[in-house]
């Protein structure tokens, strides 16, 4: 049986753990740039479109780009045009991304 309110809290949890974890390893990273890895590490596949990010957000196409290649630019994911359709963008985790979430 789901309980959301303890998911939640779970989610929130991973949130706080990651943002602190990423914040030691370099220079400060946005909270909003935080919520994508750990949403990303929600992910099946640890992965998303970028436009599904931007959309999630509520955020510019610009804005979720900018985070995007910042976060790549430190390792914490690879960007990937996607084959089908080249003006899409695959955002996947790293293994070094998986490493900050599972500590």
């Amino acid at each position: 049986m789901r309980r959301p309110a303890i998911d939640a809290v779970d989610e929130l949890e991973t949130f706080l753990r990651v943002l602190l974890e990423i914040r030691s390893v370099g220079p400060l990273l946005p909270a909003v740039a935080v919520a994508i890895v750990v949403y990303l590490g929600l992910q099946p596949e640890h992965s998303a479109k970028m436009g599904e990010l931007q959309e999630l957000l509520k955020i510019s196409q610009q804005r979720t780009s900018q985070l995007c290649h910042s976060l790549a630019r430190k390792g914490l994911v690879r960007l990937t045009p996607l084959p089908e359709d080249r003006r899409s963008v695959r955002v996947q985790l790293t293994s070094k991304s998986l490493r900050l979430i599972d500590k």
